[in-house]
């Protein structure tokens, strides 16, 4: 006879797995170490925390989506600027 299963709500880290989920859509670092720390104390205490690990994944896919956009406009930033300076430099005239 296997050991009966405890209920999720005995998970230490149950209710941070699911802080980490909400909170990845809108501060994807704290998203991402609350959902690292609610995995830990789920792992230390025996459970499997699928809502801390779907936490982590949302916050580091976030993440990597917020660096990319921050690249591209400052990308895109430099290239307006160079285009500016040389239709400056080029006609003599401000573009304003």
């Amino acid at each position: 006879m296997s050991a009966p299963e405890r209920p999720v709500t005995d998970d230490p880290g149950f209710i941070l797995g699911v802080v980490s989920l909400v909170s990845a859509a809108f501060v994807s670092i704290v998203g991402l170490v609350l959902g690292i720390v609610a995995l830990q104390q789920s792992r230390r205490a025996g459970f499997q925390n699928p809502t801390a690990i779907a936490g982590i994944i949302l916050s580091a896919s976030m993440l990597v989506l917020t660096a990319i956009g921050v690249i591209a406009a400052l990308l895109f930033t430099a290239v307006w600027i160079v285009f500016v300076v040389v239709m400056v430099q080029s006609t003599g005239v401000t573009p304003y």
